[in-house]
């Protein structure tokens, strides 16, 4: 994370592995700062807090917390006939990790590649969507269309980043299929 302590115009400071900076020798003690979080680690939403420190000589200690993005894919499955579209119910999708899916906290591996992920079924109004997931690389497949329509078994590849500035992210898929 970077972090910045504002009396006039200070610089940004980066925490270590421990989540903690150094900064008691560059302020001047006696005076107010505030600090807020400039940049977040990977993975995790930038925190709205604003500490503030009444500095004086030793140790200070102010905590941020910061919380994991969330990202999730929508599946968004349309039919068409007759020149028309609408929403298909029953389309069911297979996602897999097109590499290894790992947790940007701890670099465990969650999913290995080629792993299924998740299966899901597409409701009444044509949708399907998935819990929070880890950023990564997926793959998106139509395993079972619905009763009368082609299938679409295309694999298609999708890659989840998370923005910097939002806690969470919706990817849409959007699939059409074509009757028998």
């Amino acid at each position: 994370a970077e972090l910045r302590a504002a009396l006039t115009d200070e610089p940004t400071y980066t925490t270590g592995l421990s989540g903690k900076v150094q900064v008691a020798d560059r302020l001047l003690p006696g005076h107010f700062y505030c600090v807020v979080e400039t940049k977040a680690p990977n993975g995790y939403s930038l925190s709205d807090e604003v500490g503030i420190i009444d500095f004086v000589e030793g140790d200070t200690e102010i905590e941020f917390a910061n919380s994991k993005q969330r990202v999730y894919i929508i599946l968004d499955k349309k039919g068409e006939k007759d020149g028309k579209e609408y929403a298909l119910e029953g389309a069911v999708f297979s996602i897999k990790a097109a590499e290894d899916i790992r947790d940007w906290g701890s670099d465990e591996v969650l999913y290995r590649a080629g792993e299924e992920v998740i299966e899901l079924t597409t409701d009444v109004d044509g949708r399907a969507e998935t819990e929070a997931m880890p950023p990564g690389k997926y793959t998106v497949q139509e395993i079972e269309a619905p009763d009368g329509y082609i299938l679409d078994g295309e694999v298609h590849e999708l890659t989840l980043v998370p923005a910097e500035d939002k806690a969470e992210l919706r990817y849409t898929y959007t699939s059409v299929n074509y009757p028998e």
